[in-house]
Order: C-alpha cells, then sequence, then structure tokens
C-alpha cells in the first residue's frame, strides 16, 4: 500500500495515492504516516496544514521512523512554521542519532558546536560528526576537516583537515572542495607541488557546481524525504 501511494504521489495523482497512504498508515506503517506528513506541510493536493503534519510525524516518529524525527528537529530548530524551540529541536536530533540516522547526528553536532539552546561542546560535537562520517555523510566529512584545520574540539592538524575535505569534496559537497583548495594553495598539510596545484584549480571549479549534500541541507524541505525505517536503510543526500 505505501509503495504504491508512494508511485502515485510521484506520478502526481496524489489525491488516489491519500488514499494508500491512509490505509497503510491504519495498518502501522511508519513510512506512509511520514510521507502523510508531507502531503499536509507541503499542500500536496490538499491545503498545507502544519498541525495535521505534526500529528503524522509524530506517530510515525513514535513507531521509530528516524526521517520523521529528523524533519521534527529541523521544524523546531529554524522555526519553520512555529516557534523556534532548541531544546526540542535537541530531543528529536538525539532521539534519530540514537536510531541511527547520519543527518540527524549532525544537526545535534551543529547545535553541540554552534552553542545552539546550549553551552557549545566541540568535543561531543566532533563525535557525532564522526559517527555521521563514518555512515557516509559528507557534510560531516566536512565539518571534521574545519574542526581538525582549527584544533577546535579535537588536536589540530593539516593532514587530518585535508583528508576529510577530500573525502567529502569526493562526494560532491562544495564546501568541502572549497576548504579543500584553500587548504592546498596555503601549502599546509604538506608542501605545495604541481600536482596540489592543479587540484586547487580543479576544486575551485567543483565548488562553483551545486553539491548535492549542500542542496540538501538548504532544502531542507525536499519530499518526499527518506522514508527510512528500524532497519532500513537511509538516504544519506
Amino acid at each position: 500500500m505505501f509503495q504504491l501511494g508512494r508511485a502515485l504521489s510521484l506520478s502526481d495523482k496524489r489525491r488516489e495515492a491519500m488514499r494508500y497512504y491512509l490505509d497503510a498508515a491504519d495498518r502501522g506503517h511508519a513510512g506512509a504516516m511520514n510521507d502523510l506528513g508531507g502531503v499536509f506541510e507541503y499542500g500536496l493536493g490538499l491545503p498545507k496544514n502544519l498541525a495535521t503534519a505534526l500529528v503524522w510525524y509524530e506517530r510515525a516518529a513514535e513507531l521509530g521512523h528516524a526521517g520523521a524525527m529528523t524533519h521534527l528537529g529541523q521544524l523546531s530548530e529554524h522555526g519553520r512554521d512555529m516557534p523556534q524551540d532548541f531544546a526540542n529541536a535537541r530531543r528529536w536530533y538525539e532521539m534519530a542519532a540514537a536510531a541511527g540516522h547520519a543527518v540527524a547526528m549532525s544537526n545535534l553536532a551543529d547545535l553541540l558546536r554552534y552553542g545552539r539552546g546550549t553551552a557549545p561542546d566541540l568535543p561531543v560535537a566532533a563525535g557525532w560528526y564522526l559517527k555521521a562520517a563514518h555512515k557516509g555523510l559528507a557534510s560531516a566529512m566536512n565539518s571534521l576537516g574545519e574542526l581538525s584545520e582549527g584544533g577546535a574540539g579535537v588536536p589540530q592538524s593539516d593532514q587530518a583537515a585535508r583528508s576529510w575535505y577530500a573525502k567529502a569534496a569526493d562526494l560532491g559537497d562544495a564546501d568541502a572542495m572549497g576548504n579543500l583548495g584553500a587548504l592546498l594553495e596555503s601549502g599546509r598539510g604538506r608542501t605545495a607541488d604541481a600536482g596540489d596545484c592543479k587540484r586547487v584549480a580543479c576544486e575551485r571549479r567543483r565548488a562553483q557546481r551545486p553539491s548535492r549534500d549542500a542542496q540538501s541541507r538548504r532544502d531542507a524541505r525536499e519530499w518526499p524525504r527518506d522514508s527510512e525505517e528500524p532497519g532500513g536503510s537511509q538516504n544519506l543526500v
């Protein structure tokens, strides 16, 4: 039911999709509940209704849907059509991070790094970035590079910064491309050579192109979001 509802929604048959989403949700399918939240939040075939959207997101989160937890955290953190609440955002991110959601780990790290609603805690932030990076999240790799380059929460190491920037850049992160280019141009990490100079130029060109991961951070409202459920696969970018 859920997959049919998703397919119909993607085919712009959204009213027909609603019947299958609701049927799947009535059977306890967390992914369907999460997508219903998106339908009401963005007004896809129906008038926008954030209150109803939140009900569906929360029902999905109660069943362990880490994507719904993460999105609830984003709504609270950024105050999208609702009061900004960093404490509530942190609560949702912590729940989703505990369930293994890489984006939630990175978002939680951001709160701790920049002291949003709490005192900054760079070592703990670095730990969450590392967990997210190990799951393949490019933005977390870039953040680890920045912490390593500045010696913030982790030992200062230009070589570690370069390694993280390179990994994130290879995954298409535009911020990491720019950071890597600047690091190579400065000759830090190791003595710059002709190969490094060539890569500086390459990274500068690549950084002009949108990064999939950076775009996902800029457009957290993209829908449909991942339909991750406990034990399921995770759409990271």
